[in-house]
């Protein structure tokens, strides 16, 4: 039988288990946290993009106007010198009431649009070229990596960059020569259609960071309290899961306390399904009925006794009930026992199974039968010794009566032969009514038609 030493090892089990899904949890919150923060770093970077793209189609917008127009006369002011690289015919103009006006072409009018947005919203926006008639228009080193990448087919450049030690997202679009710009660029020896240089914007990523920075703190934070709620959910989980197997090794203890016991007990016990199929039988079940524990599987208790299952159940309704009947052995031999039989209820205290004890009646009925015998050789004796003491008395006044007859018959042989006769049978059952009030115990000797009492044996003493 299989003993239980102890639930050192389960919770040992039970700590690396737990170990084991705490790590694989952390590390799946750990790896969504870190996918999460790297799309809305993703994210941040896009909408830093889309932004820039809203910008500088906006600023093509007005640069086709412009271009579309021709070009357009402003007064003349500090913030609005003439341009010195405009055609110096078309670049001033006097109105009829003694105005000045200088020209504004697209470029003009971008790099002043993009002065004010550096002022108010904080963009930077620059156009450039790797052949600038305006030297301030020159491209830096990023913008010089981007314009060669227009050469190469590509229609956009942007990524993440430090102007001044700020982070800037900056976005370029090339400028292609339309036929409106030849008035400018044809002296360059450009054509329609061709990349010029580039049209570029950045966008400052301080705002956009603060507001990817909460987002990512409150991801982190809902990712701190899953994982802080998991791992909770685990330390609870673990605990009720070692309390279950603490109760099962308690309870596997108990049960096998119980069946050590039942192994022990010398009534016949055997243990059965509802549906009569054995499950356990312990050793004296076994000499009784001639089982042992490989024929388990065969035990069938409707074999065993005449006797059905299920009206078993309904007759015990979750107490115990008894009968005597009759069992049969393996070999067949039929004996007298008294059966006794308790349900096994489950956890919702329904009758799964059935305690069978077998108890073998043959001695007791045996001792039974000799006891009732023996009251009735008791009763016989003392029945016969009455009998016998109330016969003794008229046969000795019937002796002595014999001896007087005698007396007077001394001259006549054939009376007196007759009346010694009557004296000797007279004495012979005196003598036996003398043996029957000794008789103490029952013996027999054989008769012709069968065995009466031997009367000398039965009146000896012991």
């Amino acid at each position: 039988m299989k003993t239980f030493t102890g639930n050192a090892t389960p919770n040992i089990r039970i700590r690396w288990y737990v170990l084991a899904l705490a790590m694989s949890w952390t590390v799946v919150l750990a790896v969504s946290a870190f996918l999460n923060i790297s799309h809305e770093q993703e994210e941040m970077q896009e909408m830093a993009r889309l932004q820039a793209r809203t910008t500088l189609e906006k600023d093509i917008q007005y640069r086709q106007w412009i271009a579309g127009q021709g070009g357009v006369y402003v007064p003349i002011s500090a913030h609005t010198p003439e341009n010195p690289y405009l055609n110096k015919e078309m670049r001033v103009v006097t109105t009829t009431d003694g105005r000045q006006l200088t020209l504004v072409n697209p470029s003009y009018m971008t790099r002043q649009i993009h002065e004010a947005a550096s002022k108010t919203a904080g963009l930077r926006g620059h156009i450039t070229s790797l052949n600038p008639i305006r030297p301030g228009n020159e491209a830096d080193a990023w913008e010089t990596s981007a314009l060669q990448t227009f050469n190469d087919g590509q229609q956009e450049y942007s990524e993440i960059s430090a102007i001044n030690n700020i982070n800037y997202m900056r976005l370029m679009q090339p400028l292609i020569t339309e036929k409106e710009c030849l008035s400018c660029h044809a002296a360059q020896g450009y054509k329609t259609g061709d990349i010029r240089g580039g049209l570029s914007v950045a966008i400052p990523m301080a705002p956009l960071m603060e507001i990817s920075n909460n987002h990512k703190a409150t991801m982190l934070l809902t990712h701190g309290l899953v994982w802080l709620s998991g791992l909770l959910g685990l330390a609870f989980g673990a605990q009720n899961l070692g309390r279950h197997i603490q109760l099962q090794h308690q309870y596997a203890r108990e049960l096998q306390q119980y069946l050590a016991a039942v192994e022990g007990s010398s009534d016949a016990i055997l243990i059965t399904n509802g549906s009569g199929q054995s499950l356990f039988l312990n050793f004296a079940f076994g000499q009784l009925f001639g089982y042992n524990a490989s024929h388990l599987k065969v035990v069938d208790v409707r074999k065993l006794v005449d006797i059905n299952v299920r009206e078993v159940f309904d007759v015990i309704g979750g107490l115990e009930w008894e009968t005597e009947c009759m069992a049969q052995t393996t070999q067949g031999d039929h004996f007298p026992c008294l059966l006794r039989c308790s349900e096994i209820l489950d956890v919702d205290f329904k009758p799964i199974g059935i305690i069978w004890n077998f108890l073998d009646l043959s001695a007791r009925k045996q001792q039974e039968t000799e006891r009732l015998e023996h009251e009735r050789v008791k009763v016989l004796i003392e029945t016969v010794g009455g009998v016998c003491h109330n016969i003794n008395q008229p046969l000795t006044v019937l002796s002595g009566y014999t001896e007087i007859l005698r007396s007077h018959m001394a001259d006549d042989a054939d009376q007196v032969l007759m009346v010694d006769k009557m004296k000797a049978a007279t004495d012979r059952i005196i003598e036996i009514t003398g043996k029957l009030q000794q008789v103490s115990k029952y013996e027999t000797m054989q008769y012709v038609n069968g065995q009466i009492i031997d009367i000398d044996k039965a009146s000896e003493a012991d």
